[in-house]
């Protein structure tokens, strides 16, 4: 029993050093020799046992240093049962602490003096007990060690694992032996002085390097893991001044360390003691090992130190570990590992290399087993890794069902009675020797694929240096076209979407697509730590992935790709129009590849299937192309169904295009008022059509020197702000602004008289009066190249005025917005006003693509579309935070720019004193990427910047229901 171990160190060997914590590695630490430490269990355990009984849970939630290790060896000693847990820091430690106590049914809590207040305030009734009250206990009647046997509980391991609840593991004194003894065969040589930072509450920490270092007599020298963090290659400096000869950490550690290998000076490490340095806790990636061994070869360490580990809390710790004669990884074929098949590949295109985990020692044995069948695989062949031996731990604490879901198991076809537990874990056994391929929730199925989620990760961990190390989480995600890959990743916290984002995303999506044939369907960037994890730092997959679907997590950006609209029709496969069940049967295999159901009606609105107003106009103008015929008619938008576009294509034999609709008499936008009650209108008259009466306006020049004198008044300016005061304030409050009160007056005065403004300056005198136009010439060089162009702007009251700018009046104009019918014919848009005449007064999905059908003609003959930029359609996007909200943005104006080879300008305008207005086009937006997909991207994130600076700089161009909605209706 390890009590015995310590009581034969103390007797053999008492002035030797036992036990050292460094609080920094340049600071003298503070140690305890094997006769101390021997003397301090005793004393401690004697008072533990004054207050509590044998067999009696006590919770240790202790810092790492010393205070710990004593304590553990306490209840050891007294026959009580630890329960190592981690000092809570936050909610989630908290709400972890109080399932543990209530799960363990504990008699007590021990703890450091300084942390005990905050501990009272969460065990509520479970006594909290001061270390330092301990030691204060007489000690002249030392009380003698428990006889332990080997059914014995030693301690309760809480583990969260990668996934799921933290459960308690019973590890006795029989399964800590064993354990013990594995770790030790054929190394003991290696095993002399141990350094570690991996915390004690940690399998690893625990068991790995304390309880190892204790049976082998080994010099231990400890480090917090805050040390680690703060400066990983403090833990080399530990290695290189102790002149370790062991140690053990997540592989995650070995790859850090790696990347920081170049800021280490010459002679600043010697790292040539070094006999074996355990790699385990998470799936190895050996590109990492060999990065490692090579960067501080140079500093003294020998190639092959480095040994990958399997191990995981159910059998106590360690499970295998690699010969000295093995191989230590194995190059196999990649395709046939997607399969669940090994084939050995020395074709470096072809392959992938996988570190080898080594065998089980002692009477450890480890099987494969199909999941399903419950029966061993065959050689070479993925299975479930299954685990025998005295080192398999009891079972969880108080969960039966738990307990028997997990351990005691038993394979098919096996007459030899033996129990096994199951790991969840997923690999191969070649020439005996153990390989990790994943964990089972962790296999993501694309295109009936498998893809572990750590191969995924590991391309994608080191494309910026932005993205945290091993902070990048693989998961599954639901696409359009079944199951696909997302990504979750930790970002710095100096990331600028504007400038980075691009890079991350575009990076990511380059190395699936050409080291594994994938494309991320969703990456997501999200803040520092606001990933979940474990005790031990590695990432909660499973955990996380439900975050980010309930849109909890902390992101920075989201990016989810777009089905992007080209031309996806097989001209081969067109019927024609003369056989009514074939091109039923055409059109409904288009309509389900784009709206990703399984089946729908021929009488359902297409819309309400998820096809998108951009899809939609693509489908029509695919098909318009075949068939020659205009789709663009009243009755398609008035019932868009497969039945009516069977009978529109149905209905005539003629091949030549159909004529378009006779325009429509424009609809007056007194229309608006119809339903009104008498104080309604006269509000509407008063707010916007101001001082006119029937044909009769007030000059311009003399209503605008009004409208500023009436709003040079602040009672006057909250009176008629009331429709958006809200907004407003709560505007003003959040960006800080400096001049308030300016900003109120400009958005009154863009609210009130806004349709009498606008209809003033709709004459060419008082435009070319009171109108500036900056930038308009890059309109002309655009079409001057034969390009048409997107204006993108945000949704405003004035934007009729864009289209009596000279360069755009010259060419077709068309607007793309949540255009009312009256509006669309106010703007001299008669054919759109024809098309979505029957929703009039209404935002419908037939309406925008009417908008949108006529943008790709306009566009294509070289015009201009005006489009709303703070919302247009298309699938996937992405979320920016705009003004610290987090804004979607659609793809709709990229993916119409791309297909129609048309250039975007943001453009905005100001309202001046005297009812002067500025018009001006910027900067066009840079399509960067050498794909469609990091082309529409980075059109997308330009969009968002330039939304923001936009509302930023000028929001009082937006009209109220614009301002309402951005204020309201989006995450925070």
């Amino acid at each position: 029993m390890i009590i015995d171990d310590l009581k034969r160190r103390a007797r053999d060997k008492p002035d030797e050093l036992a036990l050292a914590f460094h609080k920094t590695s340049d600071a003298q630490p503070a140690t305890l020799t094997w006769s101390q430490l021997w003397e301090r269990t005793a004393q401690l355990a004697t008072a533990l046992l004054r207050i509590c009984s044998v067999t009696d849970r006590v919770l240790l939630v202790f810092p790492q240093g010393l205070e710990f290790h004593l304590c553990q060896l306490a209840c050891n000693y007294a026959g009580l049962i630890p329960v190592p847990v981690p000092l809570p820091s936050g909610s989630g430690d908290k709400e972890r602490l109080v399932g543990i106590l209530n799960d363990s049914d504990c008699a007590g809590i021990l703890a450091l003096n300084e942390t005990l207040p905050a501990l009272r305030e969460i065990a509520l009734n479970v006594p909290v007990t001061g270390y330092e009250s301990l030691l204060a206990f007489p000690d002249d009647s030392m009380a003698q060690p428990h006889p332990s046997s080997d059914e014995d509980v030693a301690f309760i391991q809480y583990t969260s694992g990668s996934v799921g609840t933290p459960k308690g593991v019973i590890v006795t004194h029989g399964n800590l032996n064993a354990n013990v003894r594995m770790m030790i065969e054929g190394r003991a040589a290696d095993i002399r002085i141990v350094a570690s930072w991996v915390p004690h509450f940690h399998d690893m920490g625990l068991i790995g390097c304390f309880y190892l270092a204790m049976h082998a007599g080994a010099e231990l020298h400890l480090a917090s893991a805050n040390s680690f963090v703060r400066r990983p290659i403090s833990w080399l400096r530990l290695i290189s001044k102790t002149k370790a000869t062991f140690s053990a950490v997540p592989h995650f550690a070995i790859a850090l360390c790696a990347r920081l290998a170049d800021t280490v000076k010459p002679g600043e490490l010697d790292l040539s003691s070094m006999r074996c340095l355990v790699n385990s806790s998470e799936p190895v990636d050996w590109e990492g090992v060999e990065a490692f061994e090579d960067a501080y070869a140079a500093h003294g360490l020998a190639a092959g130190t480095v040994i990958p580990h399997y191990g995981l809390a159910e059998c106590t710790v360690m499970v295998s570990h690699p010969t000295s004669d093995s191989s230590r990884y194995l190059d196999v074929d990649r395709e046939a590992l997607a399969k669940g098949m090994i084939a050995r590949c020395d074709d470096e295109s072809r392959s992938q290399r996988i570190a080898n985990n080594g065998r089980g020692m002692l009477d450890c044995e480890i099987a494969i087993v199909d999941p399903e069948t419950r029966m061993r695989c065959a050689a070479d062949r993925i299975g479930e890794i299954w685990v025998t031996g005295a080192h398999v731990a009891k079972g969880y604490w108080d969960g039966p069902a738990a307990t028997a879901e997990v351990f005691d198991q038993t394979i098919e076809g096996d007459g030899s009675g033996k129990t096994y537990v199951r790991t969840g874990d997923l690999g191969f056994l070649h020439d005996g020797n153990l390989f990790i391929t994943g964990r089972m929730k962790d296999v993501i199925i694309v295109r009936g694929q498998n893809y572990f989620a750590r191969d995924i990760e590991i391309l994608a961990e080191d494309v910026s240096p932005l993205v945290r190390e091993s902070r990048v989480v693989a998961i599954p995600f639901r696409g359009r076209d079944g199951e696909a890959v997302g990504l979750l990743a930790e970002v710095a916290p100096k990331f600028n979407y504007r400038t980075d984002a691009l890079e991350i995303v575009s990076g990511f999506s380059k190395r699936l697509g050409q080291r594994l044939g994938l494309m991320a369907q969703a990456l997501v960037l999200v803040k520092k730590n606001a990933l979940p994890r474990t005790t031990s730092g590695k990432i909660r997959r499973s955990d996380a992935g439900e975050l980010y679907r309930s849109r909890e997590l902390a992101t920075v950006f989201e990016y989810e790709a777009a089905n992007f609209s080209a031309p996806e029709l097989c001209r081969g496969g067109f019927p024609g129009v003369e056989d009514r069940g074939l091109l039923h049967d055409w059109l409904t295999q288009l309509v389900l590849a784009r709206a990703g159901v399984d089946d729908f009606s021929d009488e359902e609105d297409l819309f309400t299937l998820g096809v998108d107003s951009l899809s939609m106009t693509n489908f029509l103008l695919e098909i318009e192309e075949l068939t020659e015929q205009s789709l663009l008619v009243e009755e398609f938008y008035s019932q868009p169904t497969i039945s009516t576009l069977l009978n529109i294509l149905m209905a005539t034999e003629q091949t030549a295009p159909l004529a378009e609709p006779a325009e429509r008499a424009p609809v007056k936008v007194r229309q608006t008022l119809r339903g009104k009650t008498f104080r309604q209108r006269l509000g509407f008259r008063i707010r916007d059509m101001g001082p006119s009466i029937g044909s009769l306006k007030l000059h311009y020049g003399i209503g605008t020197r009004i409208l500023d004198r009436v709003l040079a008044s602040q009672s006057v300016v909250k009176r008629l702000s009331r429709p958006y005061n809200n907004h407003l304030e709560q505007f003003i409050a959040e960006q800080d602004l400096e001049y308030p009160d300016a900003l109120r007056r400009d958005y009154a005065k863009a609210f009130i008289w806004s349709g009498w403004r606008e209809l003033c300056l709709m004459d060419p005198h008082n435009f070319e009066q009171y109108v500036t136009v900056k930038g308009a010439e890059r309109i002309a060089q655009a079409r001057a190249r034969g390009q048409g162009v997107i204006l993108s702007i945000v949704h405003s009251t004035a934007k009729g005025l864009y289209k009596l700018v000279p360069e755009i009046r010259e060419a077709p104009f068309v607007v793309v917005g949540n255009l009312r019918a009256d509006r669309a014919a106010f703007l001299g848009l008669g054919d759109l006003a024809y098309a979505s005449g029957a929703t009039a007064g209404k935002t419908v999905p037939g309406t925008r693509v009417a908008q949108i059908h006529k943008a790709h003609s306009v566009l294509r003959e070289g015009g201009t579309t005006l489009i709303l930029m703070d919302y247009f359609d298309g699938i996937g996007g992405i979320k920016a935070p705009i003004l610290g909200r987090k804004r979607t943005i659609r793809p709709g104006i990229a993916e119409l720019a791309l297909e129609t080879n048309s250039i975007v300008i943001p453009a905005e305008h100001w309202l001046h004193e005297n009812g002067r207005v500025t018009i001006e086009f910027k900067e066009p937006f840079v399509e960067q990427g050498e794909t469609r997909e990091e082309r529409c991207l980075s059109l997308m994130i330009q969009q968002a910047a330039a939304l923001e600076d936009m509302w930023r700089t000028n929001p009082a161009q937006m009209d109220v229901e614009a301002f309402s909605f951005h204020m309201a209706s989006y995450d925070t």
